[in-house]
């Protein structure tokens, strides 16, 4: 088989060599046909080995074409392409191979044609071409836009679509509109007055009209074309209907451009560019159901195509699947809207400042889950101070590194690089909380790409939407305007609540104190709101008070009054606090926007010690309580137990001790049993209450308090019992904790437990307390023993327990103190969980073991703590340290004996080095903001009391002492108290 490839050129010296290229691995030659060239088209040509011949233009293409057959006789098959085209294969098997198949007498080989623009290569249109057939059985006809028939009149033409192969074409580019279109207008016209009955060529001057703007000529010639076209010629009727709805259109003639495209349809049912017009045309009367219609018509008929048609829409379909999905949200029809579209969807996600996220695995890992399913590529970008480090974490994880001065220039060329068809912007440390499915893609893109943000602690935190989820850049040319519906949809949604059936993503409120100086250089393209809580996050609280939020950003003003309290209080002024809370409540505000600081004066009255106060604010909780069935506080994050368990606080301050004890019941039975702090503090009030008449009534109080009949309650039944030191009760429920726990406990493999060991030169007990980890029944762990800058002999003691390989040692030049060397350690853990021991004290044989059974069954929990001993100086116990249930707002010590996940640690950061002394505490906050703190209520850990011990000697005044110390936690986290 010999196959030979033609072209016709002139003057086309930009594009010709791209196209010889594409066909030279295909044919056995390549002829170039020149008409004239004064450029350098005919050296290109010889230069890539073509023969060249000539042919003087006399202004009919298909002359030109039938001598170029004329010199390809000998050829069984001929491969067609003209100079501003670029043919491409995708298949396995050769053209020659798949050609094989093919009857040369009767058949034509028909490719899709993508035109596009020249300047971006965007897709303006799909058509088909017949461009592979045999020289001996056709030639062409027709002066321009000429078509291949049979040498045979009485054979008819069989045209196969291949499916592996296509062409790309520049030539329809609108650059080329204007000179194109007129020189083609004459030459139809001309063909026109030679043969009137030839509807061909007014199906081509109503494209040629068209594209020159003569609309009124499009119509007309439109019309003739379908009266003078065969019904058999589908693929020509179809364009005819397509100019003459479009001319319609661009006359603002929607009505009658209605009735051509559905006159189209029903003549041509399969034809999908009507479908899609007509669909356009609902949109923008606000006929919602008609465009669902019409959309879903249109995609099927994609989807399933029974015919060969041309795809002019297919420029469009961006704004078309957008106007599908905001008509489906109109209308509350989401069925069949997006089937199938979701799976064939490329998402682009493009992570801004990646070096700023916590677990930069977790987050990949985040995605791979919440985008399973769909096609999607991750680029990273930062600004150009912080892009080497953007780059390297993406060379680790494999994936992108995109380059650009703003986020606008990342973002094209992330889409550009990916050829998605939407971008999601990601900002460091954000997490979708919400189910990424269907009905809420729809309500985003509805929305111009908008989700919620919830910027959050465990407390604290606060709301609003941005826009994140960008549709590819529209055509400049677009059908018509549809700016009225899409404004209307997002006035729509601004005043909806941000509610489920909205993406959210979520965000840690407080910034991690190694990225906090990072944070706030890049504040300053930041919105009012988002500075604010980033401000608050690092704790820049003066910052916060600083800030001048304009009278004119409404939305920023509440919460920035709101952290302005918190600051207040975090800098120990509580009357300026005060002074504002009543500002606020005493401004004309809807009572729902004045929930958050009526629950803020209720914790501002827990604080204070004015009677009269806490009576008044007493009243005010509970009317509000009663008026709002749902307590929906937007910037402190309330329920409401929270606001039963306030009153009853203030009732027990008050003496008020039976209806604070109700006030609490109250508050847990609305918790359904699951609030344990509530359960804790109502153990001690009962325990007040009837501790002078014995444990017996103490016991029977709380079994009438507790129903024992539902399960949860029965399982806090054993911690509150062993709280308030009652062993022998907590014993009759022990087996419900059990259960429970048994319920819930993970089956995987062990994990992973990191143990830190830190040491500077007290060596005395370390022997005791190195053997008390190696000799835990948890068997997989690792123990790091990190030397901060010891003058003894640290590392010979270390080395008597070589022959454990779980047991690493490392040495810090110099003395940097205790959270340094934590920090040392935790660098170099590998650990699923971590935790750290002094090398004074030890540890008993199933701390690790409890600790990590106890975490494991409380997947909310991002560290666990438990109860231990006071030891002397020779080991003897003391006392047993009974541990209160974690306070955040109390600020509380999580105490010696802490376990805590890795992921939490990612997410909250070590240990703060400025806080020497009280580290561990200032940590435990962090994680309980990370997460729940839970209690194991046993006590595992032998804390030994000597003094040389740190807390010795800070008891003795060193580092200034506790109250310093506290003062310094204080004003970090004093708001705690309040929220």
């Amino acid at each position: 088989m010999k196959m030979v490839s033609y072209i016709l050129v002139n003057n086309n010296e930009a594009t010709l060599a791209d196209a010889i290229r594409s066909v030279k691995g295909h044919a056995d030659e390549v002829i170039v046909v020149d008409t004239g060239s004064t450029d350098n088209s005919v050296r290109i040509a010889l230069d890539l080995g073509a023969r060249v011949y000539y042919f003087a233009w006399n202004g009919n293409f298909s002359e030109a074409r039938n001598y170029a057959l004329h010199l390809v006789q000998e050829a069984d098959w001929v491969l067609v392409i003209d100079s501003d085209e670029v043919f491409e294969w995708r298949a396995s098997i050769s053209l020659k191979e798949w050609a094989m198949e093919l009857d040369p007498e009767r058949t034509v080989a028909a490719f899709n044609c993508s035109h596009l623009e020249s300047s971006n290569s965007r897709l303006l249109s799909v058509t088909h071409v017949e461009r592979l057939f045999s020289p001996a059985f056709f030639y062409y006809a027709g002066t321009v836009h000429e078509r291949l028939l049979p040498h045979n009149k009485m054979e008819k033409k069989e045209i196969r679509l291949c499916p592996c192969a296509g062409y790309r074409h520049y030539g329809y580019s609108s650059e080329y509109h204007e000179v194109k279109s007129s020189r083609n207008i004459g030459l139809l016209q001309q063909a026109v007055g030679s043969d009137p009955s030839d509807g061909f060529n007014y199906r081509y001057l109503a494209s040629e009209t068209y594209n020159a703007g003569y609309y009124a000529d499009t119509i007309k010639y439109a019309d003739t074309a379908l009266h003078l076209l065969a019904a058999v010629d589908t693929y020509s009727r179809a364009q005819a209907h397509y100019y003459k709805t479009m001319a319609l259109l661009q006359l603002r003639n929607n009505a009658e451009a209605e009735l051509a495209a559905v006159a189209g349809m029903k003549e041509l049912g399969d034809y999908p560019d009507l479908y899609a017009i007509a669909a356009e045309i609902c949109f923008d009367a606000q006929r919602w159901e008609e465009a669902c219609t019409r959309f879903n018509e249109w995609q099927q008929r994609l989807q399933n195509p029974a015919k060969l048609y041309p795809n002019h829409c297919i420029s469009l379909a961006e704004t078309f699947h957008r106007h599908q999905w905001i008509a489906a949200n109109k209308t509350g029809n989401f069925k069949n809207t997006l089937r199938g579209e979701a799976q064939n969807m490329k998402v682009a996600l493009l992570i801004v400042h990646p070096h700023l996220d916590n677990d930069w695995e977790e987050l990949l890992s985040h995605i791979q889950s919440k985008f399973q399913g769909l096609s999607y590529e991750v680029g990273l970008w930062s600004k150009e101070q912080f892009g080497v480090k953007a780059k390297s974490i993406a060379e680790k994880a494999g994936v992108r590194y995109i380059k650009g001065k703003s986020l606008a220039e990342a973002e094209a060329a992330l889409l550009n690089a990916c050829n998605a068809d939407l971008l999601w912007v990601w900002k460091a440390n954000e997490r979708i909380s919400s189910a990424l499915n269907e009905e809420l893609l729809l309500a985003a893109f509805a929305h111009n790409g908008t989700v919620a943000i919830r910027s959050y602690s465990e407390r604290l935190g606060h709301q609003w939407t941005e826009s994140r989820i960008r549709m590819k850049p529209m055509p400049n040319k677009v059908v018509y305007s549809a700016s009225q519906a899409e404004a209307a949809a997002d006035v729509e949604f601004q005043q909806e609540p941000l509610a489920d059936r909205f993406i959210v993503v979520e965000k840690p409120l407080f910034i991690p104190v190694d990225k906090q100086r990072e944070w706030v250089a890049l504040l300053s393209e930041e919105t009012s709101v988002q500075r604010l809580l980033a401000y608050f996050g690092c704790h820049r609280y003066s910052d916060v008070l600083a800030m001048d939020v304009s009278s004119k950003d409404a939305a920023a003003q509440l919460p920035y009054q709101f952290y302005q309290v918190l600051s207040y209080m975090n800098l120990g002024m509580i009357e300026q606090a005060s002074e504002l809370i009543y500002t606020v409540l005493d401004a004309e505000l809807e009572e729902q926007e004045q929930l958050d600081f009526i629950y803020l004066l209720g914790k501002l009255a827990v604080n204070a010690q004015i009677e009269e106060m806490k009576r008044e604010t007493i009243e005010l909780l509970q009317g509000t309580v009663q008026s709002n069935p749902l307590l929906e506080t937007r910037l402190v994050l309330t329920e409401e137990p929270d606001w039963l368990a306030l009153i009853a606080e203030l009732q027990w301050q008050l003496g008020e001790r039976k209806q604070a004890i109700l006030s609490w019941r109250h508050a847990l039975e609305s918790a359904a049993y699951c609030n344990e702090g509530c359960a804790y503090r109502l153990a001690e009030a009962v325990y007040e209450e009837y501790k002078t008449e014995g444990f017996e009534a103490i016991a029977r109080a709380i079994l009438e308090i507790f129903n024992v009949d539902s399960p949860t309650a029965q399982s806090l039944l054993y911690p509150v019992y062993t709280y308030l030191n009652m062993p022998e009760w907590a014993l009759l429920f022990q087996r419900f904790l059990a259960a429970d726990t048994n319920n819930t406990q993970n089956n995987d493999a062990a994990p992973l437990v990191s143990v830190i060991l830190p040491i500077h030169n007290d060596t005395r007990y370390l022997v005791e307390s190195i053997r008390s980890i190696l000799s835990q029944t948890c068997l997989e762990l690792e123990l790091i023993i990190v030397d901060d800058g010891s003058d003894g002999e640290v590392r010979a003691i270390a080395d008597r327990f070589k022959f454990d390989s779980r047991l690493s040692f490392y040495r810090l030049e110099s003395n940097g103190g205790l959270p340094r060397a934590l920090n040392y350690g935790i660098s170099k853990a590998k650990g699923a969980y971590m935790a750290w021991t002094s090398a004074d004290n030890y540890a008993h044989p199933r701390w690790l073991e409890r600790m990590v059974q106890t975490i494991s069954a409380n997947p909310r929990a991002s560290a666990v703590m438990s109860d231990y001993y006071h030891v002397d100086e020779n080991g003897l116990v003391l006392e047993t340290k009974r541990m209160p249930a974690y306070k955040l707002n109390g600020l509380q010590n999580g105490g010696p004996s802490l376990l805590w996940r890795t992921s939490s640690l990612k997410k909250t950061g070590g240990f703060d080095e400025s806080l020497f002394g009280i580290e561990d505490r200032d940590f435990t906050i962090r994680l309980a903001l990370a997460g729940n703190v839970h209690l194991l209520p046993e006590p595992l850990y032998y804390y030994r009391i000597h003094e040389d011990s740190l807390s010795s000697r800070i008891d003795a005044g060193s580092l200034g002492g506790w109250p310093e110390l506290h003062e310094k936690l204080k004003r970090k986290w004093l708001c705690l108290s309040f929220v």
